[in-house]
């Protein structure tokens, strides 16, 4: 009997084993796979053997099973992945990495062993894998059908937000040109008074006359207005008014006018103006008795008694009485009082100050102000932001202690200096140099210098003026340190007299070759030498 019992049990151990096997389920949402074989390790009889440096064990996968077999759990496991596998003895699955195999490919073959028994190798495809095949198919089995490609029209942008495609606007130009006439000459008193004035508005005359005002659809010729011309289209020839011009398309000719000539587009010739001109663009020769003014980009030549202002690029000519004004690039600027703009290509050239940031020509005026610049700014004052700007500490054998700024571009720059001497006398001094580059590090400088000279005394009211010109040679010792030295040679004028009344002159020079009385005027000349150091700023 117990025997019987216990050949039972044998039985049932593989068919319990077989059954769990053929029972597998699971729901995976992106799970690592180190993590789903640790799970089905521990829910069901199976072990997993693998290298963990060729199975991707990181890598997320998403499947889900109901009550099917290892092979086709496995199967759907493996779906998005290059992983093999084969099922041997005891439940042991071997994985590897298949580089041949494709994302959703067929079911790889496997051996699976149930019971404890070796079973034939089969090649099994899971559901997914059959739709998948399936929809191929369809697709193999469907007929191809070429798409047409419909191009859309093209579209052209206005000054709104709405487009207007090509082919309506060619529509709509034509009848535009259409319904635009023609006419030989018109004249008109005031614009509702005229030989045209049913059809003004929409006709282009050669020759319009207005006796004080009108309105033409466009002119292509000759237009004369005792008062004002008003153009809706546009004008090519010649334009006269005794106040103003106004057109509203483009100019091409001449336009003269007592008051203004207003030019709502592109205007290419000449302006003449009592007043003003006024236009969006221009390439012209622009000539006004107050200012002219354009909005966008300008080229030729303006002439103002007051001002000229160009709000975009200006490659031009600009002569104003009192200022040119650019809100970008000029060219060339000359201003009785104030140049400005952003980068000039050549020259601005003012009675008092001239403003740019860059510079590639040279800046003339009493002061002058620039970032930076390729040629040199000539002024009393001349302040470069990226130029050479120095402070220096020196000496000599007259005023043995002095302190000077220098500013401006290596070309031209400004000295402003104050020196002090041991003999109870100081000086107040202004310059202009000039220094050229040299090899190995070094520069030569050459300066004149008006200084003037105050005696025993904190300002000396004579006249003590001291004219001094010399050369420098500098080393550069550091990027911003300079060592100097050089011989300098001085004149001293002076009305200095003693108690007496008599001429006598400056003191402070300690030696001189000439000292000479010329009309209530004593000079004094000596040669000597400067030295100190720089800092470049």
């Amino acid at each position: 009997m117990k025997t019987f019992i216990v050949n039972i049990l044998l039985l049932l151990i593989p068919i319990c084993g077989f059954s769990q096997m053929e029972n597998i389920h699971f729901a995976y949402e992106d799970i690592k796979l180190g993590q789903v074989f640790n799970d089905l390790q521990e829910r069901y009889d199976v072990q997993f053997s693998y290298s963990s440096n060729f199975i991707p064990i990181d890598k997320k996968v998403s499947a889900q099973v109901n009550g099917i077999s290892l092979p086709d759990a496995l199967d759907e496991l493996f779906t998005e992945t290059q992983i093999v596998y084969k099922i041997i003895k005891d439940n042991k699955v071997l994985l590897k990495v298949d580089p041949d195999k494709s994302l959703n490919s067929l079911p790889l073959p496997r051996a699976i062993i149930a019971a404890g028994k070796p079973r034939k190798k089969t090649f099994k495809k899971s559901r997914k894998q059959k739709k998948l095949e399936t929809e191929k198919k369809l697709k193999r089995k469907a007929p191809k059908i070429d798409a047409i490609h419909i191009p859309k029209p093209k579209e052209i942008k206005t000054s709104g937000k709405q487009c207007i495609p090509t082919f309506e606007l060619e529509r709509l130009t034509r009848m535009d040109s259409s319904m635009h006439k023609r006419e030989m000459t018109q004249l008109s008193i005031l614009p509702n008074i005229s030989t045209n004035s049913n059809d003004a508005y929409a006709t282009t005359h050669k020759v319009s006359a207005n006796i004080f005002l009108g309105i033409n659809g466009g002119v292509s010729g000759v237009e004369i207005g005792g008062i004002g011309n008003i153009v809706i289209k546009d004008v090519k020839g010649f334009q006269f008014a005794g106040v103003f011009n106004q057109v509203k398309g483009n100019v091409q000719g001449t336009q003269i006018s007592g008051g203004i000539n207003y030019n709502k587009l592109n205007t290419r010739g000449i302006q003449i103006a009592g007043l003003a001109n006024v236009n969006s663009q221009a390439n012209a020769i622009q000539s006004a008795g107050l200012f002219n003014y354009v909005s966008g980009q300008f080229s030729g030549i303006q002439i103002a008694g007051l001002a000229n202002i160009v709000r975009g690029k200006a490659t031009a000519l600009q002569i104003a009485g009192l200022s040119n004004f650019n809100q970008h690039n000029a060219q060339t600027q000359i201003a009785g009082f104030l140049n400005r703009a952003q980068y000039v290509k050549k020259s601005q050239i003012s009675g008092f100050l001239n403003i740019a940031k860059k510079i590639e020509g040279n800046q003339i005026g009493l002061v002058n102000y620039c970032n930076s610049i390729d040629g040199s700014t000539y002024g009393l004052i001349n302040i470069v932001k990226n130029g050479y700007n120095v402070i220096e500490l020196s000496g000599n054998l007259v005023l043995e202690n002095g302190l000077a700024f220098k500013m401006g571009s290596k070309g031209f720059y400004n000295i402003f200096q104050v020196n002090k001497s041991y003999r109870n006398a100081w000086g107040l001094g202004y310059g202009l140099g000039t220094t050229i580059d040299l090899p190995k590090q070094l520069s030569s400088h050459a300066e004149v210098l008006l200084v003037h000279i105050n005696e025993n005394t904190f300002w000396t009211k004579p006249l003590n003026l001291m004219l001094q010109t010399r050369y420098h040679i500098d080393y550069r010792l550091h990027k911003k340190w300079h060592l100097f030295f050089g011989p300098n040679i001085s004149l001293l004028t002076s009305k200095i007299k003693n108690t007496e009344g008599n001429l006598i002159g400056s003191t402070l020079p300690v030696y001189h070759f000439i000292n000479k009385n010329t009309d209530n005027l004593n000079m004094k000349m000596w040669a000597g030498f400067n030295a100190g150091v720089r800092y470049r700023l």
